[in-house]
């Protein structure tokens, strides 16, 4: 293959949308690496679409299904008296999903310099790069397999001309506080109640429509407690329309706070503070703030103020 072939198929991959038809196993191959280091690729490579993704993976397929992956390539590398090498591209169609796929698992071990994001934890390297998410992992540690599945993932990388961008509404949360570790970024239901179930049922009318992100934060120095001790969860979500959004809040404050008003306020008798709210297309929810200030302020950071005749 010469490398006007090799250029015509990577650029084909980065702009086809999820689904594009034509060589898709080809042009997903064509970004892992034939060898490394002595390690060299076990034919055939295993390929998965969104369809078909549970014959791959055991027990993740629906995570990475519910951001939309379109398909998924798994190589293997081999070298004799070595460790295998198995490597992993998820095209998920968007650099917002392939961030949502990198950003399921909490991310707070130490970065590889890979890709838009990455963590490497010697054995195991994952990162995110424009709409795809890349898993490297050797089968057994040793500084020989370590020093491949790195070569393997900066391979990847390089042949991904573009970064992609953070998601909009990362961008926009707040930074005091924000532990983003633990950032999560999610479209339906049966995935965010996998970081954060504070219902039986999908009150927020979650879907493929919707876009949304759970962040933690540190709490303040509050009611006797140091700085820290608890953490705020804020869920900020954005729908097709305001209409949808607006409808989607009143769902939730009816079942989970009867009677906020537009304040949206709600202490418990813990004395925690929960506050939600809708603006345009947006719905923003704070979680276990240690008092009623705190959950204002979270909401306003985001949100418009409250005119002034709804001010606390």
């Amino acid at each position: 293959m010469g490398i006007m072939t090799t250029i015509f198929l990577l650029l084909s991959l980065l702009t086809a949308g999820p689904g594009a038809e034509g060589g898709a196993e080809v042009e997903l191959a064509a970004l892992l690496p034939a060898q490394v280091d002595g390690w060299k690729a076990a034919e055939p490579d295993e390929h998965a679409t969104y369809d078909t993704l549970f014959r791959l993976i055991d027990g993740g397929a629906e995570v990475y299904r519910s951001l939309n992956v379109s398909r998924v390539i798994s190589r293997r590398y081999v070298k004799p008296g070595a460790a295998d090498i198995v490597a992993d591209i998820y095209d998920m169609g968007s650099a917002e999903d392939a961030y949502g796929a990198f950003h399921f698992d909490v991310r707070d071990g130490g970065s590889a310099g890979i890709g838009r994001e990455s963590e490497w934890e010697k054995t195991n390297l994952f990162f995110w790069k424009d709409r795809f998410f890349v898993s490297v992992a050797a089968m057994a540690p040793g500084p020989a397999a370590e020093k491949a599945v790195l070569a393997v993932g900066t391979a990847v990388a390089a042949a991904i001309p573009r970064d992609g961008v953070l998601p909009e509404l990362v961008r926009s949360l707040p930074e005091d506080g924000l532990l983003r570790s633990q950032i999560h970024y999610f479209h339906d239901w049966p995935l965010l109640k996998r970081h954060y179930a504070f219902a039986d049922e999908n009150l927020l009318k979650l879907d493929k429509t919707t876009r949304g992100v759970l962040a933690r934060y540190k709490n303040p120095a509050a009611n006797g407690k140091p700085a820290g001790v608890e953490l705020i969860t804020l869920i900020q979500i954005r729908y097709a329309t305001p209409d949808a959004a607006r409808q989607a809040l009143a769902a939730y404050r009816a079942k989970v706070m009867p009677g906020a008003g537009e304040r949206g306020l709600r202490g418990s008798e813990n004395g925690r503070w929960f506050a939600a709210r809708a603006h345009a297309d947006r719905v923003v929810i704070v979680f276990d703030a240690p008092t009623e200030k705190e959950a204002l302020r979270r909401i306003s950071q985001i949100l418009p103020a409250l005119p002034r005749k709804e001010r606390p």
